[in-house]
């Protein structure tokens, strides 16, 4: 178990002869905290899942050669720890038997340096927590792009807008071919086929009534798009009608700023539906009538971006800009005769941006909120503190027996009874006048007399829109009251909040967006969809009311409020922070006391790089942290890829990671037509894909949210086990327009001598255990300490490896990763007398389409080794023109004993 790990090591940790009981304890907690932290990076488990007491093979899944990995991983986290043999490892069930052992190892070491100086083992530093602020900018789409092939015998649906567009859009796409109709957007028939639909904004403005006509229309046509009995593509366009910049052209008035939440509809499909290519346009004022219809029909027919402006000036996109807010001391300077207007209550994350404010300036708060008025909390239910307390309570003062959800409700009520108290007791603490109302803020009457009935006590001053509610579901699942819900919530709620203050002096409109608008996000097409009518309505507003500061913040995941326990585990899976709520809503008021004019602004939670920040687009989170859009379903066996019976470890098939390279890229490519592989980030072997002879593997490619990173598309990719989820390899797949037109130079690596030389010798030594297919390497050329040297083939066409293959060439050349494999393997028997297998490449680049045919030059530079891995750089060299084709940074390989006698068993169990 985990434990037996922990406490393995938590021994070793003490290397001084006088050590008191606590610094003991202290390192035990260090090796515990730095075992969990290591098993979840090396497995891809969430941390919080992980306990000591887990089974190493049962729970966890982790092999051997996963736990030497781990293991050198802690000691060189804990480099003061003595080694733990890998042998000893083999006896070991759980982290917990770990941690006894590597204890009971310290213990002896402590007894044999006795003159060796005291460790100290520092206690972990507590983070603060932190913001990333990103901006949105627009970016030229490139001119040349990739065709989109629809089937001319299926319909395209366009809706009709009211206008000549979508007529002339239906007579020149039949005039090409095609088989055009023009739709209702209340259309209630469901197409049988269908191989593109175009939503187009009406013609006179866009009203709630066609956000959610649009949306049924979307959801009938479904399986119809989504059908892929042809080869032929199929998409999903709207178009809205902003100012052909997606609302960013500040000097334009925003014409139709509701048409703005169709990009919601797409970006959501764009996740929930891989095999649909999915698309936003906006168009531009500036076209005429000709110009609107080309660009609809181009961007239909073409690839390119999911969110394109259309202007004159040709075409556009949105891009993301780290731009944190400058040190200025700068304030609000709110005062007790202020008041602010907040929806969304006083629990969760508007509680706490009212407490912030509060203590700016003592405004009075106005907290519209769904829960009634909060009541005196009952005498026998103070004492009760936590949910069990208040649960027993309950049920001894009930007039009759309770049933176990009637006593969940009743207990789910006295506990937001009591946040409500206690929340409005900690503002008023401030010197603030708080007024609560409970009140449906879709309700424009209601909500404008209780504004009007509170400007008594001052002047109304500042909004924030903070009320949300969340009924995630798949959009063929999804239903209108649903729908409705969500978005009236964001939507009728604002326009009952603007009405009722249109004519007071506001200094701030702040609106709670969300980051699902900007990057979408499976089961919340509602949600993206009403906030990006937010975010569009803040554009508008922002150009009326320049004496206004207005922001729509495009949030990530709080802390709170709608972010229960069970949905924050979710978003750690993904890899995606909370937001802190103190730190959320400080940074608020900050947002809210600069002067610029960035009204849509993103803000997520985190330490990393913001630059690495990618919301993952997860359909159903896996326990592994999966990205779960799913790209297509791969059935591995050796009967269709009988090249893997030349690939076997220990009487098992192991499926090459340079065949995983392939089918990550394939993956990528899938849903970027047009791109070209450029190589890829961070592939993580988590477990490796075995399979016997009878027994096929299913598995799932899936595919992450696509990044923009200068000019390279940065696509998310994992390899999943079908059945169950669990994660096999990941890695971020590199893409790009244009391969550079310049290749890096490449530094010699001379080494002279070496054990092997001619092919034979390599593969006939008993340190390889590939078959004939894989035997690439022709000729070691020097191998010592600093690395080795060797001459491969190229791989021969896909077809000779496989049955059907996804592809008939290769994205880059199996033979020649796989040979830089074996070369390392042939090292790390030289060097270290243990064969080795790869867990980790950081960087892949390659600078051409495809290898070239014939040998390539292999030079494998080890730039750090210990007991039990090697790191490495790579580069493969043309054997003719010596030009560098591809190159490996930071090539990881983990060495045990065990593996000699698991490569000499290389046959197939049959």
């Amino acid at each position: 178990t985990l434990r037996q790990i922990v406490e393995a090591m938590g021994s070793v940790a003490v290397v001084a002869t006088a050590v008191t009981a606590s610094a003991v304890a202290n390192a035990g907690a260090d090796i515990s905290a730095t075992l969990l932290e290591v098993v979840a990076e090396k497995t891809g488990y969430p941390q919080e899942m992980l306990e000591l007491d887990m089974s190493l093979d049962a729970d966890l899944g982790i092999d051997s050669i996963k736990r030497v990995e781990i293991l050198s991983a802690i000691q060189e986290k804990l480099p003061e720890l003595p080694a733990l043999q890998p042998e000893q490892l083999g006896s070991l069930q759980t982290l917990r038997q770990i941690v006894e052992a590597m204890e009971v190892k310290s213990s002896s070491t402590e007894s044999n340096t006795a003159q060796t100086e005291t460790a100290i083992l520092a206690p972990a530093q507590s983070s603060e927590a932190k913001l990333h602020r990103q901006v949105i900018s627009l970016q030229e789409v490139e001119t040349h792009r990739a065709s989109v092939s629809l089937h001319k015998k299926a319909p395209i649906w366009v809706v009709d807008d009211c206008s000549s567009l979508s007529i002339e859009v239906v007579n020149q796409l039949n005039l090409r071919g095609f088989k055009a109709e023009l739709v209702s957007p209340s259309h209630s028939v469901t197409p049988e086929s269908l191989t593109a639909l175009v939503v187009l904004s009406p013609q006179f403005g866009t009203d709630s009534q066609f956000i959610s006509d649009a949306f049924s229309l979307v959801q009938r046509c479904a399986s119809a798009l989504k059908d892929n009995s042809s080869s032929a593509d199929s998409c999903l366009m709207t178009v809205s009608h902003l100012d052909g910049m997606c609302g960013f052209n500040r000097q334009s008035p925003i014409i139709d700023p509701l048409s703005g939440g169709l990009a919601g509809i797409s970006k959501t499909a764009h996740h929930e539906w891989p095999e649909v290519y999915c698309k936003a346009l906006d168009l531009g004022v500036d076209l005429d009538d000709n110009q609107q219809v080309e660009a609809i029909i181009e961007e239909l027919l073409c690839v390119g971006p999911l969110e394109v402006a259309a202007n004159k000036s040709g075409r556009m996109t949105l891009v993301l800009q780290q731009q944190d807010l400058p040190q200025s001391d700068s304030s609000l300077n709110l005062s007790t005769d202020d008041i602010i207007v907040i929806s969304g209550g006083a629990r969760g994350v508007t509680a706490e941006v009212a407490h912030s404010l509060a203590q700016s300036g003592q405004p009075t708060l106005l907290l519209l909120g769904r829960s009634e008025l909060p009541d005196a909390e009952p005498v026998w239910l103070c004492a009760a503190k936590s949910e069990a307390e208040v649960k027993k309570a309950i049920m001894a003062h009930a007039d009759q027996p309770l049933k176990p959800r009637q006593l969940n409700d009743a207990c789910q009520s006295a506990l937001n009874n009591r946040e409500l108290l206690e929340n409005i007791q900690r503002l008023e603490a401030t010197g603030s006048k708080v007024i609560y109302r409970s009140v449906d803020i879709r309700d424009e009457q209601a909500v404008k007399e209780i504004i009007q009935q509170t400007r008594e006590f001052g002047t109304i001053r500042g909004i924030i829109h903070g009320a949300g509610v969340l009924a995630d579901r798949m959009i063929e699942d999804k239903t209108a009251e649903q729908f409705d819900l969500v978005y009236s919530t964001k939507i009728a709620g604002l326009q009952a909040l603007l009405q009722a203050t249109h004519a007071d002096p506001l200094i701030f409109i702040a609106l709670f967006s969300s980051s699902t608008a900007r990057f979408g996000r499976t089961g919340q097409v509602d949600y993206a969809v009403a906030n990006e009518v937010l975010n569009k309505t803040a554009q508008a507003l922002a150009r009326q009311r320049q004496d206004c500061r207005i922001v729509s913040i495009n949030w990530g995941p709080w802390d709170g409020g709608m972010v229960t326990p069970a949905l924050k585990k979710i978003f750690a899976a993904e890899g995606i922070d909370v937001i802190d709520l103190q730190c959320g809503a400080d940074y608020l008021l900050k947002e809210l006391a600069h002067c610029d004019d960035h009204v849509e602004v993103v803000i997520l939670g985190g330490e990393g790089d913001p630059a690495n920040t990618k919301p993952t687009e997860t359909a159903e989170v896996t326990h592994e942290g999966a990205p779960s859009t799913s790209v297509y379903n791969l059935n591995v066996n050796i009967n269709s890829m009988p090249f893997l019976e030349d690939h076997v470890i220990n009487g098992k098939a192991v499926v090459p990671m340079a065949i995983v390279v392939e089918w990550l890229a394939q993956g990528a490519l899938h849903n970027q037509p047009g791109l070209i592989f450029h190589g890829f980030n961070n592939l993580r072997v988590k477990k490796g894909l075995l399979l016997d002879h009878k027994t096929p593997v299913e598995v799932e490619l899936r595919c992450g949210n696509v990044e923009n990173s200068d000019g390279q598309f940065i696509v998310p990719m994992s390899i999943c086990n079908a059945a169950d989820g669990s994660v096999y390899t990941s890695a971020d797949i590199v893409l790009t327009t244009n391969l550079p037109p310049q290749r890096p130079s490449t530094e010699p690596l001379v080494i002279d001598g070496g054990e092997i030389n001619s092919k034979d010798e390599i593969y006939s030594a008993g340190k390889l255990f590939h078959g004939p297919s894989l035997q690439g390497l022709t000729h070691v050329v020097g191998n010592n300490v600093e690395g080795i040297i060797a001459l491969s083939n190229v791989a021969p066409m896909p077809s000779k490896w496989m049955n059907n293959p996804l592809r008939n060439q290769w994205l880059a050349d199996p033979q020649a990763l796989d040979s830089s494999f074996q070369m390392m393997i042939l090292w790390s028997f030289s060097q270290k007398k243990l064969g080795s297998l790869p867990s980790y490449i950081s960087e892949y680049r390659q600078f051409c389409e495809h290898f070239p045919v014939g040998s390539t030059r292999i030079q494998c530079r080890v730039t750090k080794v210990n007991n039990h891995s090697a790191t490495a750089n790579i580069d493969f060299i043309d054997g003719q023109s010596r030009q560098l084709i591809a190159r490996i940074n930071g090539y990881e390989c983990t060495m045990t004993e065990g593996l000699q006698q698991a490569f000499y068993n290389n046959k197939l169990h049959k």
